[in-house]
């Protein structure tokens, strides 16, 4: 079996494992993965053992029909990091690692991306904010279905030109088709590469935390199987436990009737009666508020009406109007009986209420 068809098998196992909807345990999916390796392997030998690239190799030296071998190492990191193998997981994410910062190497080597980008997709360039990682990936992200958008319509071109293939004409332009699709394939595969390391580099100190507990502790995260079982066993009896009593009865009887009433020294408290009752004052007081209001709009009304009232008549009017507002907003913030909190205590004496602040102060005649 050749280079080219190993190629296209070890490829088409790849994408059936991808887009296959069965577990990734299913046998059919793990016989399909061994299956890639497999031809993976064959062609990492092949492209050795025929010398195919060369380290001084430029991107246009390549020949058009060898470029997309660059994959090889790619595809062969996507199979291995499909294997289902707990006891090997460490292995093979170091080896697909390897194969994957090898395929970005070579892609800067033959000039196809410069050596930044391929440091930044290897997730080894310097560290990106929170704020600008998420717009990088969606960057990147857009890039990548451009570039696949691209590298579908070079497929379709070129399976096209292969169909009226026949001078040298054609065939020249068959070379360059197949050159930039293999270019596009190259790029979209780079963004893959990207992902696959960066899932890489999250997993893998996990596993290295996990061997390197279990060098120092060999039965470190290993369960030992729990004998089933046995029904013919004697039943345990129950343990007795005893429910202490209360020794000193008055204390407990204190604590029970503060409870139950919700009177507590040393605690605020208002019945729910007290309560009721302060909320309908409130309300009525409101409504009065509101009435007072809508008559001295009236009177108002009334006045621009008439005749026309003086100067010092509308400031004492005004004072006085002041002074009302003011000690309703100060009964309104101080209910009858808040300031008694220690209502009770002996040593505490009740202070009188205190004035009400007035908005406007004393007003002066207009005429003084």
């Amino acid at each position: 079996m050749n280079l080219r068809t190993h190629f296209e098998t070890a490829y088409k196992r790849l994408r059936e494992v991808e887009d296959t909807s069965l577990d990734s345990t299913d046998e059919r999916v793990l016989t399909m993965v061994a299956e890639g390796l497999e031809h993976a392997r064959a062609c990492e030998r092949l492209i050795k053992e025929l010398s195919i690239f060369s380290t001084n190799e430029e991107l246009e030296d390549i020949n058009p029909g060898d470029l997309k071998y660059l994959l090889v190492p790619y595809i062969h990191a996507e199979l291995i990091e499909l294997q289902v193998d707990e006891q090997h997981r460490l292995n093979h994410l170091r080896a697909a690692k390897v194969l994957l910062e090898r395929f970005l190497d070579s892609l800067a080597n033959v000039g196809l991306i410069r050596e930044a980008e391929a440091t930044e997709l290897q997730g080894a360039g310097p560290p990106v904010p929170p704020t600008a990682k998420r717009e990088l990936k969606i960057a990147r992200i857009k890039a990548e279905r451009a570039v696949r958008a691209e590298m579908e319509a070079a497929a379709a071109k070129l399976e096209r030109a292969r169909g009226r293939s026949g001078d040298a004409e054609d065939d020249r332009d068959v070379d360059e088709l197949e050159r930039d699709h293999a270019q596009h394939w190259l790029h979209v595969a780079k963004f893959g590469a990207a992902d696959s390391l960066a899932s890489i580099a999250t997993e893998l100190p996990m596993l290295e935390e996990v061997e390197k507990r279990r060098r120092e502790d060999p039965q470190f995260g290993r369960e030992e199987p729990r004998p089933p079982p046995d029904l013919n066993a004697p039943a345990r009896p129950l343990d007795a436990f005893h429910i202490p009593h209360h020794t000193n009865r008055d204390a407990y009887d204190r604590v029970m009737e503060q409870v139950h009433t919700g009177r507590i020294p040393g605690m605020h408290t208002i019945e729910l009666d007290d309560w009721m009752q302060q909320e309908a004052q409130r309300v009525t007081q409101e409504q009065l508020h509101q009435q007072e209001a809508a008559a001295l709009r009236a009177a108002a009304e009334e006045r621009k009406q008439g005749e026309p009232q003086t100067a010092l008549e509308e400031a004492e009017e005004l004072a006085e109007r002041a002074k009302a507002m003011s000690f309703d907003e100060f009964k309104d913030a101080n209910a009858r009986g808040s300031g008694n909190m220690h209502k009770g205590d002996d040593h505490v004496m009740s202070a009188p209420a205190p004035e009400p602040p007035a908005l406007f102060g004393s007003l002066a005649p207009l005429g003084s």
